[in-house]
């Protein structure tokens, strides 16, 4: 029944056709979007400084000074009037360190500083997502395997995951949750994807290092109690995911092929996939995927299958949709679409 009503109130909601973007000026390099209620909010990077911008439905936009800056990998979160907001502060060897933070309109404040590594090692920092009530971040731990003392400096590179963690923030922690190399949410629930156990690189390609397990599990857990909703297997390595009250959606890398897939959020059943061989982020309402590929945002409708362009740019920092609006970042400005 619960996903009936979700699935009704979806089909009616409105089905405008596509419009022409719009943008308004960012107030600095954007870093991340989201949308919660009708609201538009983002973090803007100018100078020394980050700023969270929120632009209602009614059209008015307010500030806030945001106490530090999270530069790279950054994650923003909206939730019942609080904002949540994660990612890598320096990545340098000697300072490679992550941070979450957590706020109202009155004010943010540090939940946790994640010291790590550049060349993988420590402590990471894997992602943010909400339940619609709290914030819930993801940590893997990891250790060198033997021969891997020359990692980042041309060596070869030897990791063995020691452990991990789901936190939520400013709380108690949920009982049973594994350990994940990505986490989305949605109302009451956490998709979370298993993380390699081990990986090795030659010391002179990029690192992939965390990520998750090549045919690994995803599961969706009741953020309650914890309980094992559903698990499926998607066949590769899973690069992004996206949850909605009725859809898991995945970016799924074999070899060199990316295909976004689509799977029941109650049942795990697997009811589509598309190859795009471009695509980068993925947000979810439950009825559109929007994602970012070659210089475009696009959107894939999961009801139907059909795809189209909504807006075009380069450096798409964060895609968001919800109720049929996409809402995008690039460069210094913020764009919103009807799809």
């Amino acid at each position: 029944m619960r996903r009936l009503l979700v699935l009704v109130a979806l089909l009616a909601g409105p089905s405008a056709a596509a419009g022409t973007p719009r943008s308004l000026p960012a107030g600095g390099t954007v870093l991340a979007v989201a949308q919660v209620g009708g609201d538009v909010a983002w973090i803007a990077h100018a100078r020394y400084s980050c700023v969270l911008r929120v632009r209602a439905s009614s059209g008015a936009t307010g500030s806030r000074d945001l106490p530090a800056c999270v530069l790279t990998g950054s994650a923003l979160v909206l939730a019942g009037g609080r904002w949540a907001w994660g990612g890598y502060q320096e990545v340098r060897c000697s300072e490679t360190t992550a941070a979450v933070y957590i706020g109202t309109d009155t004010g943010g404040k540090l939940v946790q500083e994640i010291p790590g590594d550049c060349a993988g090692f420590g402590t990471s920092f894997q992602g943010l997502a909400s339940d619609g009530t709290s914030f819930f971040y993801s940590l893997l731990v990891t250790k060198p395997k033997p021969d891997a003392s020359r990692c980042g400096d041309g060596g070869p590179c030897r990791w063995r995951l020691a452990g991990g963690r789901i936190v939520r923030a400013g709380g108690k922690g949920v009982p049973g949750l594994p350990p994940a190399a990505l986490i989305a949410g949605a109302a009451g629930r956490l998709a979370l994807v298993q993380p390699a156990a081990t990986a090795s690189a030659s010391g002179r390609e990029q690192f992939d290092w965390p990520r998750a397990a090549l045919d690994g599990r995803v599961e969706i857990r009741d953020t309650a109690s914890g309980r094992l909703v559903t698990s499926f297997r998607p066949h590769g390595v899973v690069r992004a995911i996206a949850l909605s009250a009725i859809h898991a959606v995945v970016l799924v890398q074999l070899e060199r092929t990316l295909r976004i897939e689509w799977y029941d959020s109650d049942s795990g059943e697997m009811l589509g996939s598309v190859i795009e061989p471009e695509a980068f982020r993925l947000a979810t309402d439950g009825r559109l995927v929007a994602f970012s590929a070659g210089g475009t945002v696009r959107v894939l409708d999961l009801e139907t299958g059909a795809q189209r362009v909504v807006g075009r740019g380069a450096d798409v920092t964060g895609v968001s949709v919800r109720a049929h609006l996409v809402v995008w970042g690039a460069g210094n400005r913020i764009f919103t679409v009807r799809a």
